[in-house]
């Protein structure tokens, strides 16, 4: 039997030349109309010429970050994904690269959820046959096993790639029709895909909002990305009310955004160009929500307002990482918070209940919050970060700025309102009142306790300042020190002309962005301390994207303490900036990153 197996292996190639060859239908064609998510590579081939042309790729070739970059590779071909199940590297994909390619994940009629990746090989007959036997050869090597299946009148292969430890094997199956290149890790959904060949039943491509997200995301020139990938937003927030009493119970955000209002948001996609004339990389994205906002999601009113109106205050350092400005409608922000508060207490009323307290309570500030602060801020916010030498613990500093309508009546409320509460202490700093708040420990999801920096609060600059970390409203609070305001750096400028070309004179959201900057904190504290114990932003990021499918709960074991010095690898991380505009039924987002003056030379 293992002999036959090993020949069955040598064969698979064979059978591919003895199927007659046609153009396969358009892959949005073959999906299912239960398509969940997927990314699409329109033509496979040119998205790779085009990668190879950015600083990205220049980046992954550095000598000096290669070691890691190959612990990477080395660790994703030994987990569950399909390349490394399969023996596929990197190098394979691009020899048998020619029209178009996706990923997919769909919806079975057992509700169940399926992974395809499709790839369309016209051209490649030969380097398709030399993969298909290089898969067959490490499947057995693996000491796996292999058989083929008739589904849907189709001749598939079945493989059973063994497990770690306990696990249960893992079966893959693959054929080949009409040069497309099909791998599922379910075998109920070969048919599902075969059905649709000749236009059968309900396709990705008859979804009325992947149409709407198409056409939203479409570049103005009308040429194709090379990159396009479409989300059912109801996979991010469930719709419709739980049946589980469990999960009524549960405190877990995405249970609590769904039954809390945020179902409207419906389908998100976006499109993306690389090395798109002046730009390294060329995003549009979309985000549908039809009208009526209900509950919660009433506080995500953000009007356009005139571009003038985010830029960034003349007290913003130019050597900030990022900024980001944007608008907000905020009447019922406080409604919105207490829903969402309500559901996390299981207490109906009680946000509502505290509010009145503060506004009525004798022995309380006497504070009505809706009017005195809420009603004091005019809703444009800016945020921001900065990261000091040497990088500080938590990476990162925040802060975040509320515009006020009138500063004294603000700082006022704001007196009122934290004089005697428990962790805060105020102070005087260059003639305003700082208000100190001193964190809780808390404790992360590996059952690890973290103490967070001291936050501050501050009415100062005509704005309400509130950053996680005392020092950076100190910063901006000093007087009679020259500042450099971030309006007038050359890379802040240059990106503001090169979004000028947009053609957006409205928007609602600004973002400015410098990854050279943004990712030094976690970067040094992951060489300095390890990936798992950075608590930023990007490395929990980092951290989830780098779990092992087989085990959710466990990451890459990287050896981040031998990765070169930022210095020697931040120069390839350009500017990026984006708008934003609020539309009737969502949001569209726009971004591009620069390119370097003098690009790098590849190593």
């Amino acid at each position: 039997m293992l002999r036959c197996n090993w020949l069955f292996a040598l064969l698979i190639p064979l059978s591919v030349a003895s199927v007659p060859s046609h153009a396969a239908p358009p892959l949005e064609q073959l999906l299912p109309d239960t398509t969940q998510g997927v990314v699409v590579f329109p033509h496979l081939a040119e998205t790779i010429r085009a990668w190879e042309k950015t600083q990205y790729i220049r980046l992954a070739n550095d000598p000096a970050l290669r070691p890691f970059v190959r612990d990477i590779e080395r660790q994703l071909m030994d987990a569950k994904t399909f390349l490394g199940m399969l023996g596929v590297t990197w190098d394979d994909v691009k020899l048998i690269a020619s029209s178009p390619a996706a990923i997919a994940q769909i919806q079975l009629p057992n509700q169940q959820l399926a992974t395809l990746a499709l790839v369309d090989t016209r051209g490649k007959a030969n380097e398709l046959k030399v993969l298909l036997a290089k898969i067959g050869m490490h499947v057995k090597a693996q000491r796996g096993d292999i058989q083929s299946k008739q589904l849907a009148q189709a001749a598939v292969a079945r493989f059973e790639i063994p497990a770690k430890g306990k696990e249960k094997p893992v079966a893959l199956f693959e054929l080949v029709k009409d040069d497309l290149l099909i791998v599922a890790d379910h075998e109920e959904a070969v048919p599902l895909l075969l059905e649709r060949w000749t236009k059968g039943p309900m396709s990705l491509e008859n979804l009325k909002n992947y149409q709407r997200i198409l056409k939203r995301v479409a570049f103005p020139d009308s040429k194709t990305p090379d990159l396009l990938w479409y989300m059912d937003a109801a996979q991010l927030v469930p719709a419709g009310p739980t049946s589980n009493p469990a999960a009524k119970k549960s405190k877990d955000p995405l249970t609590i955004l769904q039954e809390e209002g945020f179902t409207g948001l419906k389908a998100l996609g976006g499109a993306i160009r690389l090395d798109d004339g002046p730009w390294e990389m060329h995003v549009r994205a979309a985000i549908y929500a039809p009208p009526p906002f209900e509950k919660a999601m009433k506080m995500m009113n953000y009007p356009n307002r005139p571009r003038t109106a985010f830029a960034p205050p003349p007290w913003v350092p130019k050597d900030v990482n990022n900024f980001t400005s944007f608008s907000w409608g905020m009447r019922d922000v406080l409604d919105s918070v207490g829903i969402v508060s309500d559901r996390i207490t299981g207490k109906p009323g009680d946000f509502a209940a505290v509010l009145k307290t503060y506004k009525d309570d004798p022995q309380g500030p006497r504070i009505d919050i809706q009017k005195e602060v809420i009603g004091q801020l005019s809703g444009q916010v800016c945020v921001f970060a900065d990261c000091p030498e040497p990088v500080p613990a938590h990476g990162d500093r925040t802060l975040i700025a509320l515009a006020a309508r009138d500063e004294r009546k603000l700082a006022q409320a704001m007196d009122q309102l934290l004089d005697g509460e428990d962790d805060v202490k105020s102070r005087k700093f260059q003639g305003r009142t700082i208000w100190e708040i001193t964190a809780k420990p808390q404790k992360t999801p590996e059952g690890k306790t973290i103490q967070l920096p001291k936050m501050a609060l501050a009415v100062a600059n005509g704005h309400l300042l509130f950053a996680n970390h005392v020092l950076l409203v100190e910063r901006v609070m000093l007087k009679g020190v020259p500042v450099e305001p971030l309006a007038t750096a050359p890379d802040y400028v240059r990106m503001q002309q090169e979004l000028d070309k947009l053609g957006e004179n409205e928007m609602s959201f600004g973002l400015f962005a410098r990854p050279g900057e943004d990712l030094r904190g976690t970067y040094e504290l992951a060489r300095r301390n390890g990936l798992d114990k950075v608590n930023t932003m990007y490395g929990q990021l980092l951290h989830q994207l780098l779990l092992d499918p087989a085990n959710p709960r466990q990451a890459m074991n990287l050896n981040t303490t031998s990765l070169p010095k930022y210095e020697e690898i931040r120069h390839y991380l350009q500017p990026f900036g984006a708008i934003v505009v609020t539309r009737p039924d969502g949001w569209d987002m726009t971004g591009i990153t620069l390119k370097p003056a003098t690009p790098a030379k590849i190593p």
